[in-house]
């Protein structure tokens, strides 16, 4: 796909301590790692259209730009990972976080119970 074909699509957004902005298509919060991660989830082309209301252009040129820019998608990609991986590891520690999962399972298990009592 052809430089201006992509342009036509994909814009770049300011983002913090990145020059040349973070890719996605013009006037949508899509971005090309999102449409990247989708196909790779296993969704197809016309799915992700049908899903999200994009053009199939969009999201081809989405997945040209990737190829065209496969070192930096990857890097947004591993960093995304890495940064959601940090979340969860703090959240082990987290007071709040531990009370409402003791809270969440205490509620699981009477629900549990209560349907065991009443053979449901």
């Amino acid at each position: 796909m052809e430089e201006e074909t992509i342009n036509q699509y994909i814009e770049r957004t300011p983002l913090p301590g990145e020059e040349s902005g973070f890719p996605r298509i013009k006037g949508r919060r899509i971005s090309v790692v999102d449409i990247v991660l989708w196909r790779q989830d296993g969704l197809s082309v016309a799915e992700i259209t049908q899903e999200y209301d994009l053009s199939e252009e969009a999201v081809a040129a989405a997945l040209a730009f990737y190829d065209q820019n496969k070192e930096e998608i990857d890097r947004y990609i591993e960093e995304g990972e890495a940064f959601f991986e940090a979340g969860l590891r703090s959240q082990e520690h987290d007071p709040i976080y531990l009370g409402m999962r003791a809270r969440r399972q205490a509620i699981l298990l009477r629900e549990t119970n209560n349907s065991n009592r009443y053979g449901q």
